[in-house]
C-alpha cells in the first residue's frame, strides 16, 4: 500500500502487516504490542527531528524487519546529522520517563515505561547500523579521512558487536539465562559484517 504525506511517499509492505498481525495473534502477554508502539516512537523521533530541520523524507518503507527513510537531501552539518541520529533514542528515554512517572503515580503498565528505556539503550551501542554508531561517525569524520574514519568505526563496532555475544554466553553459561542476549549479539555481527561490505575504505 503506497501513500503520500506532502512530500513523502509512504510504503507499507505486505510482509509488515503480516507479521503484525501474526505477532500481535500469537502473543498473549501483550509484549509484542508494547515493543511495537515503543519501535514507532522511536522512529518518530527520527522523522520528527528530520522535519524540524527542514529534511523531509522523500520514502518511508513499513517492512517486515522494521523500518527504511530514505532522504532527497543530504543533511548540511554534522550537528544536523547527529541531531537526526540521537533523536530516535531521545524520544524512548522522555517516554520511557514519562511513562515511569505514570506507573508511580496511578500503576499504569511499567512494561511501556521500561520497554521504551530498553530500545532506547539498545540503540545507544557504539555499533553501527545502530544510532549511536552513526553519531560517532560523524564525529570521526570531522577529525579524521574517511579511509580512517571507517576503518576505527568498523573496529569500535566489531568490539561492541562481540563484547555483546560474549556477555549473552556467559550469562547462558554462569547465569543459566536465555538466549535473547547472544541472539542480540548475533544481530549486530551480522549488521557489522553487513556495512563493511558497504564501507569501500575498509
Amino acid at each position: 500500500m503506497n501513500l503520500r504525506i506532502g512530500k513523502t511517499r509512504v510504503t507499507v509492505g505486505f510482509a509488515f502487516a503480516a507479521a503484525v498481525c501474526a505477532l500481535l495473534t500469537v502473543d498473549e502477554s501483550g509484549v509484542c504490542a508494547v515493543s511495537l508502539a515503543a519501535s514507532a516512537f522511536h522512529e518518530c523521533g527520527h522523522l520528527i527531528c528530520m522535519l524540524c530541520l527542514g529534511y523531509p523524507p522523500e520514502k518511508v518503507e513499513l517492512f517486515a524487519c522494521g523500518m527504511r527513510i530514505e532522504q532527497s537531501n543530504q543533511l548540511r552539518c554534522v550537528r544536523h546529522e547527529i541531531a537526526v541520529a540521537l533523536s530516535g533514542p531521545a524520544m524512548n528515554f522522555v517516554a520511557g520517563l514519562f511513562l515511569f512517572l505514570l506507573h508511580l503515580r496511578n500503576g499504569a503498565d511499567i512494561r511501556f515505561a521500561a520497554v521504551n528505556f530498553l530500545i532506547g539503550a539498545f540503540n545507544m551501542l557504539p555499533c553501527v547500523p545502530l544510532d549511536a554508531g552513526r553519531t560517532i561517525s560523524a564525529v570521526l569524520s570531522c577529525f579524521y579521512e574517511e579511509e580512517k574514519a571507517d576503518s576505527a568505526l568498523f573496529r569500535v563496532s566489531a568490539a561492541t558487536a562481540v563484547s555483546v555475544f560474549a556477555a549473552g554466553v556467559w550469562v547462558i553459561i554462569y547465569c543459566k539465562g536465555n538466549f535473547s542476549l547472544v541472539a542480540v549479539g548475533a544481530y549486530l555481527i551480522i549488521s557489522v559484517l553487513a556495512n563493511k561490505k558497504r564501507l569501500p575504505n575498509i
